[in-house]
């Protein structure tokens, strides 16, 4: 009679005692990360017996189970692109012209007097009032060339620290000035000191002022030419006046006299 000892029983792997787990999700509830903090190790499962040889040389022949700890699958994060948003800031409403919304720009971004030198077809376009709302991302600088190819008319932005002006000369350099003064005469001798040139009063031999009469000037208003060109600011100026003016180019000087 064969004698076969008794096997001890085997010890499987017993779970990780955890103490601490954090996740994090994503917007669909998916893991996209998980942290696990172990307190203890978790144990290795017994050794199995060595096996016991019979007295007929017969072997036991057993079999062995082994269970694997299960591991933990960690998602890699998941980078998420969150759209981009672009806010419209600029705005012109059906019940507004093109014209009255970019000088209501202007005026917002702190330019309260704007210069305007344009043709008249282009007068005409920006008369007119949008179908509906329209909307620009961006600066009034950054907007007007956009809303200039969309109308089909050229117009372009210059300022200075305190003026603005929308003018034609593409690629030019312009120059923004207040014509200002309380008659007409004092008004265009601010002019010529603004352009550089030379103004003389009444006490000189050769004075700048030969009309006859000065005419009332009431109020102020921007103006914008080329640069340096007092010849064009001179017309705009002068404009329905009974009076024009002559230059002198060589020696900076002006001089206004009655118009023949």
């Amino acid at each position: 009679m064969l004698t076969i000892p008794l096997l001890p029983t085997m010890a499987f792997a017993a779970q990780p005692w955890i103490e601490n787990e954090s996740a994090t999700y994503s917007k669909e509830g998916i893991v996209i990360n998980a942290e696990v903090l172990r307190k203890t190790p978790a144990p290795t499962p017994a050794t199995l017996p060595k096996r016991q040889k019979v007295e007929d040389d017969t072997l036991f022949n057993d079999t062995q189970a082994v269970t694997e700890e299960p591991k933990l699958a960690i998602t890699e994060p998941v980078a998420v692109t969150e759209p981009a948003v672009i806010t419209h800031n600029l705005f012109i409403y059906p019940d507004e012209s093109y014209f009255d919304a970019i000088n209501r720009w202007l005026k917002n971004a702190g330019y309260q007097n704007v210069a305007w030198s344009i043709d008249d077809h282009t007068a005409e376009e920006l008369k007119k009032n949008p179908a509906g709302i329209v909307s620009f991302a961006g600066s009034v600088r950054t907007v007007l060339p956009t809303l200039s190819k969309q109308l089909g008319v050229p117009f372009y932005l210059s300022e200075t620290s305190n003026l603005a002006a929308i003018h034609q000369w593409h690629n030019r350099e312009v120059q923004i000035v207040m014509v200002r003064g309380s008659s007409m005469k004092v008004a265009i001798e601010q002019l010529a000191s603004d352009y550089g040139w030379n103004w003389s009063d009444e006490t000189t031999t050769n004075k700048s002022w030969l009309a006859k009469n000065d005419y009332p000037f009431s109020g102020s208003y921007p103006l914008v030419t080329p640069k340096n060109d007092i010849a064009k600011a001179l017309r705009v100026v002068l404009e329905g006046y009974p009076i024009s003016a002559k230059l002198l180019t060589g020696t900076q000087s002006l001089f206004i006299v009655d118009t023949q």
